[in-house]
């Protein structure tokens, strides 16, 4: 994984409950920009599940997608948070 803001953030995301599934709009808004090109980008590398909820025709909006944090992905974002030094994380 390459290390950029907006991995690390969604990676925090992920982890803060990894068996549940996260609406990628709320991941949006979570992170404050838009995520939906990193969230196909791991969904392509396997990091991702990705289920699309049906459309009620009574609601006006468009289907939402859930995604989930696989083994593949947990693995990855452990590994890519052991290789950063300890100083990214202080501010010192």
């Amino acid at each position: 994984m390459k290390i950029t803001e907006n991995n690390l953030r969604l990676a925090v995301a992920f982890l803060e409950s990894t068996a549940k599934d996260h609406y990628g709009y709320v991941l949006n808004d979570r992170l404050n920009r838009p995520s939906y090109e990193t969230l196909r980008a791991w969904e392509s590398a396997g990091w991702l599940e990705a289920k699309n909820e049906g459309v009620n025709p009574n609601w006006k909006q468009p289907a939402r997608t859930l995604y989930r944090l696989t083994p593949k992905g947990l693995h990855e974002i452990r590994e890519t948070f052991r290789s950063i030094p300890i100083s990214t994380y202080h501010n010192d």
